[in-house]
């Protein structure tokens, strides 16, 4: 019984450990698990995802990012138009003092474009992202398998507060097994 314990808390510490292993924090601004899928041969785009959280002094935004890797890097985010998801580029992403918002698939993201070479399955890459009044800092970018998701855990949308600015698209919300929501 106690070697069953002890597995499980071990588990739990190892399921737990990367989301506080890939966090990068500088001037009150911490990144919190950075990643992208990985890409075929010719593919010449990417969308980085990520979780933004500014201390409770001041509101940031998120004016910019750019990387040695592609060509152009730009805040993008997908709106639902007459039935169809565009990718539309924004100008920034609000944080609000205190919270966090996460970038996620079908929301805002980082798009990469023109892309040199593939993005390969454990890779990593440096992403320099740009804040108004703080400058900007580099954060390592996870590659993960296509098709996979964020590899921190979590919820896939677990956010204390998504970006609500205009425009504003929900990224996908979980719900667990047995609430009257499941159907």
């Amino acid at each position: 019984m106690k070697s069953k314990l002890a597995l499980a808390a071990i588990g739990l510490f190892l399921s737990v450990m990367p989301a506080f292993a890939q966090s990068t924090t500088e001037n009150g601004i911490t990144v919190i698990c950075p990643w992208t899928q990985d890409t075929r041969e010719g593919v010449e785009i990417a969308a980085v995802y990520f979780d933004v959280r500014v201390d409770r002094t001041a509101s940031r935004n998120l004016t910019g990012a750019r990387t040695e890797l592609a060509n152009d890097a730009q805040l993008s985010l997908f709106r639902r138009v007459g039935g169809v998801l565009r990718r539309e580029s924004v100008p920034l992403i609000g944080i609000p003092a205190g919270r966090t918002v996460r970038l996620v698939p079908g929301g805002y993201h980082v798009l990469l474009t023109g892309l040199g070479e593939p993005l390969v399955v454990g890779g990593t890459f440096n992403l320099f992202l740009e804040f108004d009044g703080e400058g900007g800092f580099e954060v390592p970018v996870q590659v993960v398998p296509a098709g996979t998701g964020r590899p921190c855990g979590g919820p896939p949308s677990q956010a204390d507060v998504p970006y609500r600015g205009p425009g504003y698209v929900p990224g996908p919300r979980w719900v667990p097994r047995g609430s009257y929501w499941w159907r």
